[in-house]
Parts: structure tokens; sequence; C-alpha cells
């Protein structure tokens, strides 16, 4: 369970991952931790990718020690995107944000929020980024920012909303398990029925995007099978 967060406010780091996990070092990670800066010189998502986090974005992690099996961790992923949408859409009922499996989270065929999961000793740390407000270093033409819907988004209430979802569905999901997790996130899903290339470390596969199964692994329906897959890259098939 999570009862409460303690909060961490910073300006520009180099990550706000790496802070979160120097504190996990020093023995002072005992409590659900959130790292927050204005800005990140070496801000990076999945596969050591760069996310460029310029001034007037959400840049946060989250560093706890879950008190459930590590084998359920990769679950958690599930609540964070389901806790920024929910987040979006509370403040902005116009808006109705979707989930690319298995980190994105999508608006109108655009990414505006990555998430990323490490492991660091028995600890997870959550990595969130979440364009509030559009910059001129944000070139990616498949992207967007919340400024671009609404002027609502300001930094400290769209932070303190998305960490009240976070802690309700964190503590649905710890008593209740993944099945309403999951229910939640297909509500949510982005492409569901569409064809896809997942593109995994050694290979890919090309089928349907059915959904998620009972632990949290894309169903690829191909040659008349479904395929679960743990982890890829998803682009859709035009």
């Amino acid at each position: 369970m999570i009862h409460d967060f303690s909060l961490l406010r910073l300006s520009e780091v180099t990550s706000t991952q790496d802070i979160a996990k120097d504190l996990y070092d020093k023995g002072r990670l005992t409590s659900p931790t959130v790292i927050a800066a204005t800005s990140q010189t070496h801000g990076r998502g999945r596969y050591t990718r760069t996310w460029l986090s310029p001034q007037g974005g959400l840049y946060c992690s989250i560093g706890f020690i879950p008190d459930v099996s590590m084998e359920k961790y990769s679950q958690i992923s599930y609540i964070v995107g389901i806790s920024i949408c929910e987040a979006i859409m509370q403040i902005e009922s116009s808006i109705t944000p979707k989930l690319k499996w298995v980190n994105d989270v999508m608006i109108e065929d655009k990414k505006v929020a990555g998430i990323l999961l490490e492991l660091h000793g028995d600890a997870l740390i959550i990595g969130l980024g979440l364009n509030l407000s559009r910059d001129d270093q944000i070139t990616d033409l498949m992207g967007t920012s919340l400024s671009e819907y609404s002027k609502k988004f300001e930094l400290e209430r769209t932070l303190n909303t998305f960490l009240n979802r976070f802690k309700y569905n964190y503590n649905l999901w710890y008593e209740k398990g993944f099945e309403p997790i999951r229910n939640l996130w297909l509500k949510m899903a982005y492409g569901v029925g569409k064809n896809i290339t997942v593109n995994m470390r050694n290979k890919s596969d090309t089928g349907i995007f059915v959904g998620i199964d009972e632990d949290g692994m894309l169903q690829l329906l191909s040659n008349d099978s479904i395929k679960p897959i743990s982890a890829g890259d998803v682009f859709f098939n035009v």
C-alpha cells in the first residue's frame, strides 16, 4: 500500500532517475519518494534513448520498494499510464488520451508522455516525462503537448493530480490484483484491432494487436494463434 509520498523539488538535474537511485544508494529511499525537476540535461527513455526535457514540462521519478514480488513490478507501468490519463481527463474533460503499449501516452495519434521503469537493487524507479508546453527543442512531428489543448495544465496541479490517481490505482492493484487495472487499461488502449509490428531485441513479429493478458503481456494474433510478448517497440502498419 502507498499512504503518502515524500516530495523532493529540484531545478535542473541530469535525470530524476539518477537522483532517485542515489537516494537509494545512500539509504534514504525509505518511503515512496517523488523527485520532481524543472528540467533535465540527460533525460532518458527506454533503451537509453534521449528524452528532451526543457523547462515547461513535468519531469519526475517515483522511487520506492513495492511490497509485492519483483515478478509483478512490470505491471506498475500500466498503473502509471492509467493514472496519467485519468489526471489529464480530470483537469480537462474534453481531452481523451490513449495508452500505447507499453509506456506511451497519446493524444490524437501523437505522443504526450513517456514512462520508464528501472530496477535498482530491490527498488523500483518510475520515470515520467509529460509535455505540458511546446518547446522548440521538441521537433518530433509525432509529439504534442497539453498546452495545445488547454491552458489548465499548471505544473503543480498536474503533478498533484497524477500522484493522487497513482496512489489510488496502486492501492487498488495491491488489494484487488491486476484484473481491474487490466480492464481500465484496455478501455484506454490505443490501436486495439490494428495491424502492428513488434520489434524485440533479436526479432520482430507482425500481427493484430488483440490486447493484454492477465499478466500484462501484449497479445499478438499471428498465424491464427495468439503470441504473448513481454517487451518490445510497437509500430502500427498503415
